[in-house]
This record gives structure tokens, C-alpha cells and sequence, in this order.
């Protein structure tokens, strides 16, 4: 069980946010309590009455509005009475007993949970404190109600995961919903799961949903006041309907206000800077033709690639990284990573992975003719797996056994193939196609370290003669091990 406090000065908004959920059939009023009417018969201006009555007690208060959601695993079955009594031991547990307040039940995403739209304005005037509250009180009541009612524990859980089970935001499609509700709510949820920096990185997310964030021509009234408005946009990029301005939102996601939010998100979006970098340059590993084929390999990982041109030229280039939901200027990746360098790596790729494979052939080959023939082929074997390597048997053209050695856990599947004494000294040892791929199985399942002592312990009984190649007692047969 997981609860989020938000304290505002917008009571209004709080409960317009819930009716338009309501009216959208994405939720349903469950409970009023402290209201003079059944809910069945309780209109907007009836809710907002009781509210408005009680705020305007205390004038002086710099917040009066308080919306909490209260959020439950997957795996908690609660019917309607039980999110009541849940609802109310809480209120009372976090010192809003008697408070007025109305509970509604959303459906919009994976999990159940609620809403609870109430103010911190007491009957006499007073105001209960908002400080802290989420850490003092809220947390504590929730690991109560956990082991009352035998919910899942959202600690050992890890919070985070209720947290992120939200609902995902559609395109918005003029004239489908209404402008200001699906732009508010498209807004509220990009704001609240992506890490951008800048306005042009939060537009390069709002544009994948048809909306932008507006500030006005340069040297306008509007600019130059730090205005902003957002809209919704057609299918070739244009404004259509009416704009919706920021201030109107619920959550204020104002120019102002949103420059704090680009300032924190800088430190928040680091951790997954390293990981993007990776997956581009394993990309242009590979020949790339160019950025159409870019932008669709990178789609494919969850990542779009948006250039920036005018009529002559790129000039910028941003990555939006769904997995992680990080935006970031490719300047901001590093030089590596600029729209100008990236293009230029389109004509390098592919040439680097050639290099290294030929580097990595020359490598096993140099190694197949330094081999020591003569210290046995058990050491021989041991030796090969402990230097990061491991055998594999096909067949030539023949039909005879070839000896190939790779890189373990190697991804680019370079071998080399053996030359005839390498092939006659490990088949005159009996090592079989069947051991080699038991040997490297083990390898995968356990590691190296665990192989080398697999290896020792498996032939120990039996000393060199285990792979048939006799060194103590040149009188005894060889001996054949039927892998």
C-alpha cells in the first residue's frame, strides 16, 4: 500500500480532475463523507460548496487543498467496503478524523487504487499541519492497515514498482476527448515519468503524443513574460483548437515551474546515460546505411532518434530512451555522439567490428601454433579454458573431425580453424565432439573458476590416461572414454 500526499491551493481543480475522470467512465465516486447529501444526488457545485465553506475559514492559509491517491499491489483483492474502512482508518490515522472528504476509485491503471479529495482546514479555523506529514504519519499508516487487512508490503515490495504501474497516455487525436482534459493529462503524466531538461526535450516527448509546449514568437508580450501554453497538434505538426494555458492545468506545469523540474531531472537522468551510449555504439558496430536505417534499429530497442535540420542541413540531434524514459541531446551524450559525428559514423560503421574480428582471428590462430604438444592433452585442455578460450569439433569436406577454437562467451563468433597436428593430437586424446560441448555447457552454467577444478576433479581418478593419452605406462593400452 502505497499513498502520495498533494497539498495545493486549488480546490477547485483537485475535484475537477476527479469529476472529468468520472464522467469519462475512467472512475466513480465511491464515498462522500461530511456532505449533507446521499453522493448519488451530489452535483460539482454541491461538492465544491462544502469545500469552499470550509477553506474560506482560514484565509491565511497557504495551502488548503489536499489530494491523495492510495495505491494497492495487483495481488490485493478488495471489494468496495473494504477500500471504505481502508479509506477512513486512514484518514483518521493521519489526523483528518472528521475532515470532509469524497473517495473515488480509478480505473486507468494496472493496479487498484483511489483518490481522496479533502482540505487540511479544520470546522474552527485551524489548519492541520502538512509538514512532514507523508513521513511522520502517512507511511506509518499504511504499514498498519498492510498487516490489518494482509496487503502486500509495499517496502519489501520495493515502492517504486507501485509507483510505476501508471497509466500510459494516448496520442491525443483532436476532437476525440476533450482539448484540456487530454492535454492535462497527457502533460501530467509525461512531466511525472520522463527526465528531460530542457523545453525542447520535454516537446521532443509531448510531440510524440500530438501536443506541444508553446512559449510564443521571440520578442512577443508572451515570450518575454515567460507565458506558456500547450496544444494539441495534426498530423503534419500544426497547432489545431484552442490552447490550453499552463496555469490552468491542475499542476501548474508553468515555465517557471517546470525550470525547477529541468534543474532536478539533470541529476536524475544520469545513471542512464552510460547505458544509452552503449547500445548506440554497439549499433554502429554494424554497417549502417544511413539515419532512416538508424532511427529504425534504435526504434526497435525502445529509443527514438529525432534529428534536428533546417532547408541545408542536421544541425541537432536528441535520443528519447523509452526503457529508461530519458531524454538526452546527443551533445549531452558526449562529442561521440553529436548530430554532425553520428552521421559521420554512419560512413566508419561496420569497419571497426571488421577490424576486430580479423584481430580476433590472427589471435586463435597464433594460439593454435604456440601450443605445447608435449604436456599432455588433460593439461593441454585445462590450459586452453583457463587462457579464455574453449574447443569445438566440426567436419570438413571429408568428413573427417576439424578442431576449432573460439572466445568463451564471445558474442561475435569468430573461430579458427585447426591445422593437422592440432586436429590428430586432440582426436588421438579421445576429446570427443560429445565432451567438448559438456565442457562448455559447464562453462556457461558455472563459470571458469568451477570449470578448471570440474576438470581436475573429473579426470583425477584416472590421471592422463582419462583421454586415452598415455604418458606414465607407454606398455598399456589406449584407453577410450564413450562420451
Amino acid at each position: 500500500m502505497v499513498a502520495k500526499i498533494m497539498v495545493g491551493k486549488n480546490m477547485n481543480g483537485a475535484l475537477n480532475y476527479n469529476e472529468i475522470k468520472v464522467s469519462e467512465g475512467n472512475a466513480a465516486l465511491l464515498h462522500a463523507d461530511g456532505f449533507l447529501l446521499p453522493k448519488e444526488q451530489l452535483s460539482f457545485q454541491n461538492k465544491l460548496f462544502v469545500f469552499s465553506n470550509r477553506t474560506e475559514l482560514n484565509d491565511r492559509a497557504k495551502s488548503n487543498s489536499v489530494h491523495i491517491s492510495i495505491n494497492f499491489d495487483k495481488k490485493d483483492a478488495l471489494n468496495k467496503s473494504e477500500l471504505l474502512s481502508i479509506t477512513e482508518k486512514y484518514m483518521n490515522q493521519i489526523g483528518f478524523k472528521d475532515q470532509p472528504y469524497l473517495l473515488y476509485e480509478h480505473f486507468d491503471a494496472a493496479h487498484r487504487h483511489v483518490h481522496v479529495v479533502t482540505t487540511n482546514i479544520r470546522y474552527d479555523g485551524t489548519q492541520i499541519p502538512m509538514y512532514n506529514l507523508g513521513r511522520d504519519k502517512s507511511m506509518k499508516a499504511c504499514r498498519v492497515l498492510e498487516k490489518e487487512y494482509g496487503l502486500v508490503n509495499a517496502v519489501s515490495k520495493k515502492q517504486i514498482e507501485l509507483e510505476t504501474i501508471k497509466a500510459i497516455p494516448e496520442k491525443v487525436i483532436y476532437g476525440k476527448n476533450e482539448t484540456k482534459s487530454a492535454i492535462s493529462n497527457t502533460v501530467r503524466a509525461i512531466i511525472r515519468d520522463y527526465k528531460f531538461t530542457s523545453l525542447a526535450e520535454m516537446n521532443a516527448v509531448l510531440k510524440g503524443f500530438n501536443v506541444e509546449a508553446y512559449r510564443g514568437e521571440p520578442n512577443s508580450k508572451m515570450f518575454e513574460k515567460g507565458g506558456l501554453t500547450y496544444h494539441v497538434l495534426d498530423k503534419k505538426g500544426n497547432h489545431i483548437g484552442v490552447p490550453i494555458k499552463a496555469s490552468s492545468i491542475y499542476t501548474k506545469p508553468t515555465l517557471k515551474n517546470m525550470e525547477s523540474i529541468f534543474q532536478s531531472n539533470k541529476t536524475k537522468q544520469q545513471p542512464y546515460k552510460n547505458s544509452l551510449q552503449r547500445r548506440i555504439d554497439k549499433l554502429l558496430q554494424t554497417p549502417i546505411k544511413d539515419r532512416f536505417v538508424f532511427q529504425l534499429m534504435l526504434k526497435k530497442q525502445g529509443v527514438d532518434v529525432l534529428f534536428r535540420e533546417n532547408e541545408s542541413m542536421v544541425y541537432g540531434i536528441t535520443f528519447i530512451d523509452h526503457n529508461t524514459k530519458s531524454v538526452f541531446n546527443g551533445s549531452d551524450l558526449g562529442k561521440g555522439y553529436t548530430a554532425k559525428r553520428i552521421l559521420e559514423r554512419f560512413a566508419e560503421s561496420g569497419s571497426l567490428e571488421q577490424q576486430k574480428q580479423e584481430d580476433n582471428y590472427n589471435e586463435l590462430k597464433n594460439y593454435i601454433q604456440n601450443i605445447n604438444y608435449k604436456t599432455g592433452v588433460q593439461k593441454s585442455v585445462e590450459q586452453i579454458y583457463k587462457d579464455g578460450y574453449q574447443l569445438a569439433i566440426g567436419q570438413n569436406s571429408l568428413g573427417s573431425n576439424k578442431y576449432y577454437l573460439s572466445f568463451q562467451n564471445s558474442e561475435n563468433g569468430v573461430r579458427a580453424g585447426s591445422i593437422n597436428r592440432f586436429d590428430r593430437y586432440f582426436e588421438e586424446g579421445n576429446i570427443t565432439e560429445k565432451l567438448c560441448n559438456h565442457l562448455n555447457e559447464y562453462l556457461i552454467q558455472n563459470g571458469i573458476q568451477q570449470l578448471q577444478q570440474y576438470i581436475q576433479n573429473l579426470f583425477s581418478a584416472q590421471s592422463d590416461n582419462y583421454f586415452g593419452h598415455i604418458t606414465a605406462d607407454k606398455k598399456k593400452p589406449k584407453r577410450k572414454i564413450n562420451w
